[in-house]
């Protein structure tokens, strides 16, 4: 083969290698971050995030953060308040509107508490 011949296989090899991995490749997730939202140290100096859970109707998001969970407010973003009391290594929280409950679960200390109002 020819030069010219040899470089023009390896231009159209390069080509189909592009054209392949272009199909190939996974689009963009579309997401982005929006905005950072500073929580503070959680009480006791445990920084543990586990679940994260959202109340679309009151438009809250509960983030278990260690020892406490953070309430944020789902629309502007902002801290709106901490459920705190004597956990250890909290892990998630269901939430029962019906009945304007919650409960949320600790893995150390191996129970669960609930509390009354929605923040």
């Amino acid at each position: 083969m020819k030069g010219s011949t040899l470089i023009g296989l390896a231009v159209g090899l390069c080509f189909v290698g592009l054209c392949a991995y272009l199909i190939a490749a996974p689009p963009g997730s579309g997401y982005h971050l929006l905005k950072k939202i500073p929580l503070g140290a959680a009480e006791g100096g445990g920084e543990y995030f586990d679940y994260i859970n959202v109340d679309a109707a009151a438009r809250r998001v509960y983030l278990s953060h260690g020892t406490e969970f953070k309430v944020v407010d789902a629309d502007n973003f902002s801290v709106v308040g901490t459920i705190a009391g004597g956990f250890k290594r909290n892990h998630g929280i269901a939430l029962v509107p019906e009945l304007n409950r919650g409960f949320i679960s600790d893995g150390d200390l191996g129970q669960g508490s609930s509390w009354i109002s929605r923040l």
